[in-house]
């Protein structure tokens, strides 16, 4: 156990902010005063010494990446077992954040301004995976670790991308000692220890997070983990393209193609799903982009540094969505009357049936829980088929894809 404050290099590490699991996030300073964040590999709750070598190499290709569009890292550092990377923390909120009191006051986000961040975020990644990854011993430099709060918006306006996954794969798992949950934001092959990964994985969960931006809910967050993973599996995306078209009409057939479930339909490269999201910019004005981005995110920062801070119960003008049943609070959901009495709201798992009170749940809790844990310590044999449909169940057909010429991303030009 880590005991802080701790210095570590020229470094301090001072308090802890939260966890990605294994990884936990530490604010600390230099010996010149300059506040950083500080990722820590914790080899006790790791232990797998393939793993913390596959995580320190991964580290090390991360300390080299710079880019306008992405936060960099400024150290590596060990204290013994553990690897540290320090990285820049810059005076930004992450879109978990902004999705947070868009939520809250019941305003949708304007179709520009996705446009803008989806554009931007396409960029941070084409600059990844136009890198190599030596010390992993990969030809490209993959994030692995898209979500929410990795996508950074400062008060200038300007959107970055951070927090690159140090461990790839499944995890935080509810119930331990993380602040928030990934399953829903991984991409299929992801979800299978011996899958290739490739920029179409980036991409798929670049889909994932842009149809939450349009939707205001996470796109294949479930009751379990268990189910979540299932939906990921399956690439279920139907119900919610159909919204993501009412509020951006065209967007779908983009998005479509970015969640394929087979990896070589996707957009092979992310500058490519960027050009195809620069066609449905014609009939918007981006001239004052960053001061309307700016506007947008600073009531966020108002509250954003405080655990205790309320969001704006009054929404602001503008387009108002719909409150939706899946991004709600689970005391707050209209859940079926003859289980309402058995839900309870959960701290460490906020979309989960409260295994305690439940007697369904309970039970698919025990089934799901080690399986997943297995599946994070990459021990399921590729033909396990725990986490498929029951076998009376119809297989649902893999997801179709809109028609799209599918041979400009074998031989692509670079990105200017």
């Amino acid at each position: 156990m880590l005991l802080l404050p701790t210095v570590i290099g020229s470094w301090t590490l001072a308090r802890k902010l939260g966890s990605d699991g294994p990884v936990d996030r530490l604010a600390a300073t230099s010996a010149e005063g300059r506040p950083a964040l500080a990722r820590r590999i914790d080899a006790d709750q790791l232990r797998d010494p393939g793993r913390l070598a596959a995580a320190a190499a991964r580290a090390r290709d991360i300390l080299g990446v710079r880019h306008p569009s992405i936060v960099p890292a400024l150290d590596l550092l060990s204290d013994g077992a553990s690897t540290v990377l320090i990285e820049e923390a810059p005076d930004a909120v992450g879109l978990d954040r902004v999705l947070a009191y868009l939520r809250a006051t019941g305003e949708a986000l304007p179709a520009h301004v996705f446009l803008h961040i989806a554009t931007q975020i396409c960029n941070a990644l084409e600059a990844l995976h136009g890198r190599p990854s030596p010390a992993a011993g990969a030809d490209q430099l993959l994030h692995l670790g898209l979500r929410p709060s990795a996508v950074l918006v400062s008060r200038e306006g300007r959107v970055r991308l951070g927090r690159l996954a140090l461990i790839p794969g499944v995890g935080p798992l509810p119930g331990e000692d993380a602040d928030e949950t990934t399953l829903e934001y991984l991409a299929p092959e992801q979800t299978h220890a011996d899958q290739r990964l490739s920029p179409a994985s980036d991409v798929f969960a670049l889909g994932a997070l842009l149809t939450e931006l349009l939707t205001l809910r996470p796109l294949f967050r479930d009751q379990t983990p268990m189910r979540t993973i299932q939906r990921v599996r399956r690439a279920e995306i139907d119900d919610e393209m159909a919204e993501a078209q009412e509020r951006l009409p065209g967007v779908e057939v983009a998005l479509y193609r970015a969640m394929a479930l087979n990896p070589r339909h996707r957009y092979q490269r992310a500058f490519v799903l960027r050009e195809d999201l620069r066609g449905l910019m014609a009939e918007f004005s981006f001239k004052t982009i960053h001061e309307e981005l700016a506007a947008l995110a600073a009531p966020v920062f108002d509250w954003a540094g405080g655990e205790g801070d309320e969001l704006p119960a009054a929404p602001r003008s503008g387009p108002v969505s719909e409150p939706h049943d899946e991004w709600m609070p689970l005391t707050e959901r209209r859940l079926d009357p003859d289980r309402q009495d058995a839900v309870t709201q959960r701290e460490d798992d906020p979309f989960a049936l409260d295994e305690r009170t439940d007697p369904d749940a309970a039970a698919e809790f025990e089934v799901s829980l080690p399986l997943i844990q297995a599946l994070r310590e990459n021990t399921i044999p590729p033909d396990d088929d725990s986490f498929d449909a029951d076998p009376e169940d119809d297989e649902p057909a893999p997801q179709a894809t809109p028609p799209v010429a599918y041979e400009d991303t074998d031989t692509i030009a670079p990105a200017e």
